[in-house]
């Protein structure tokens, strides 16, 4: 993700002073208190707080310079909210009182992933913290994650991660 601000230029920034951005330093203690305890599905919010950090820093960046350049747009942190919660692409789009189009043009110019890409990272990493956090079965994750079946799901997991569901819960690679 971070990769992928970089190319899109987001995080082209001089350094800045955040000692005084209180928001800066809300999200990262709760960054931190949300990696401590690892509860489950852990990682999803731990991504999307690091994104918020990131433009934090990228908006405060760019006010220090003065530019006018917004690093996530309210449409685009709103619907980052609702794919986090699960809510599907279109379904965020239509919340979000948008058109796909609208929404998948500013999602990608503001993040440099599309909306259907982001929430499949939410959904991978999801179904890693289940899968290495719960005893659920592989049927259960994959109802849980809202697959079709344990076979899409499988499938899925493996052209993802090189290994089927059952094996990774043994031999986890992060």
């Amino acid at each position: 993700m971070v990769d992928s601000w970089l190319q899109a230029g987001l995080l082209d920034i001089a350094p800045v002073s955040l000692e005084a951005n209180a928001l800066f330093w809300k999200w990262l203690s709760h960054l931190h208190t949300i990696c401590s305890q690892r509860n489950l599905g852990y990682r999803a919010v731990a991504a999307g707080l690091a994104m918020s950090l990131l433009a934090e820093v990228a908006s405060t960046a760019e006010a220090a310079s003065g530019q006018k350049k917004e690093a996530l747009p309210e449409l685009v942190r709103g619907a980052r909210s609702l794919l986090l919660e699960g809510m599907e692409v279109r379904q965020v789009a239509s919340q979000m009182g948008v058109s796909y189009p609208t929404l998948y043009r500013h999602f990608k110019q503001a993040t440099g992933l599309t909306p259907k890409d982001y929430a499949s990272q939410v959904r991978r990493a999801r179904a890693e913290d289940l899968l290495a956090s719960t005893d659920l079965s592989v049927k259960e994750i994959a109802a849980r994650l809202g697959y079709s079946s344990a076979s899409h799901f499988s499938l899925e997991f493996k052209e993802n991660h090189g290994k089927a569901p059952s094996h990774w819960r043994q031999f986890p690679v992060r």
